[in-house]
């Protein structure tokens, strides 16, 4: 697979797969975003790129040791612009989770967007969010309409303002496995 194409947030992401001589790795990593992003794949190649994700080798034996707390960090990825960052192929699906939440928050902050931590259902044609603090009963809320309404989001949903209405957006972050995920847009009532 030379390039993956995901639509999440209403963005389109490029994430591609560099050549090199680890091909194990290469072929794990692209196994796991497969059924990772399954749910936000586009099979069309997007018109508009909004960034781009390039999964590349590591060689770089670089280590940062914080002597203040004994810990060490190991880089596992390289920003090369606002557009564009480089992963290595080492990277495990959470630290990729971790860096795709940065490059969508910071995409929604310009685009008339945001992330807000909620449960959310869709209700005929429509979605609801439910919010609060933590422990207030979001995600119970959303367990029990999941019989009759469609759940979107137990954790984390995106908001963005398109054309003079607001819609909610699944996120690909790990959720309830029960939940059914998609790129579409749910417009808010």
């Amino acid at each position: 697979m030379q390039a993956l194409y995901v639509n999440i947030g209403g963005f389109n992401i490029k994430i591609k797969f560099g050549k090199g001589e680890l091909n194990f790795m290469r072929t794990k990593i692209e196994i796991d975003l497969l059924g990772y992003l399954r749910d936000f794949i586009v099979f069309k190649v997007p018109r508009r790129i909004d960034f781009e994700v390039e999964l590349i080798e590591g060689h770089n034996e670089e280590t940062i040791i914080i002597s203040q707390t004994n810990r060490e960090y190991a880089p596992v990825a390289l920003k090369v612009s606002n557009k564009k960052i480089l992963i290595y192929y080492q990277i495990s699906i959470n630290q990729f989770q971790a860096l795709l939440k940065r490059v969508i928050y910071s995409f929604l902050e310009g685009n008339n967007g945001f992330a807000i931590h909620s449960s959310a259902v869709r209700v005929g044609k429509s979605a609801y969010l439910f919010l609060g603090e933590s422990g207030a009963g979001k995600s119970t809320i959303a367990e029990l309409l999941k019989g009759k309404f469609q759940v979107l989001n137990d954790d984390i949903s995106i908001v963005r303002k398109v054309r003079s209405k607001y819609f909610i957006f699944q996120t690909p972050f790990i959720e309830k496995a029960w939940i059914k995920k998609n790129c579409d847009p749910h417009e808010i009532r």
